[in-house]
């Protein structure tokens, strides 16, 4: 089954967001996830055998273990590869970033032992919101969008993922708390 690690944002932040970026300035078509599709995904696993589920789940959560709970706040929007050909717009992450990442990368880690490559680009954090249909969007300016939507974290969940011709529908096959740290 094809599964990737991610941090959910509760509803209230998922629905802001989406709203948020449906009132971005854009050129071109751009599809908008469905709020419960956000997320802050920390590895991409790709295909992974059901018998490898548990081992998967144990090394998350040896790897949250090491974390503590910390706040993430996405206080506006970019493009990939760039906001004049945009194929995808993402919130980005501003405070929560370096703990996003010191969490990736311990989780990188402890899955590189399963037998997981590691990541060859640098990780940065965000949360994918829409992406262009057909050609490019473009969006011209970087626009303040209020008050950052901000949220805490708490926990970290091995998602399965699903393609359908309707879009992609994920479903949490465990979820890792954070410790004490």
């Amino acid at each position: 089954m094809r599964a990737f690690v991610a941090v959910s944002p509760p509803p209230e932040v998922r629905e802001a967001v989406v709203e948020r970026a449906r009132g971005l300035r854009y050129e071109g078509e751009v599809r908008w996830l469905p709020p419960e599709n956000v997320h802050l995904t920390l590895k991409f696993l790709g295909e992974v055998p059901e018998d490898a589920l548990a081992a998967v789940s144990a090394a998350l959560d040896g790897a949250c273990g090491e974390h503590g709970p910390f706040g993430v706040e996405l206080p506006d929007f970019g493009a990939f590869p760039s906001r004049e050909r945009a194929k995808a717009v993402w919130a980005a992450v501003g405070a929560g970033s370096g703990e996003l990442g010191a969490l990736a990368a311990d989780i990188e880690g402890a899955l590189e032992g399963l037998g997981f490559p590691r990541e060859k680009r640098p990780y940065l954090p965000h949360a994918t919101v829409g992406r262009a249909r057909g050609r490019p969007a473009r969006l011209p300016e970087a626009e303040a969008t209020g008050e950052p939507l901000g949220f805490r974290v708490r926990s970290v969940e091995l998602v399965r993922s699903r393609l359908l011709p309707s879009g992609a529908v994920y479903s949490v096959l465990s979820s890792s708390p954070l410790g004490d740290a």
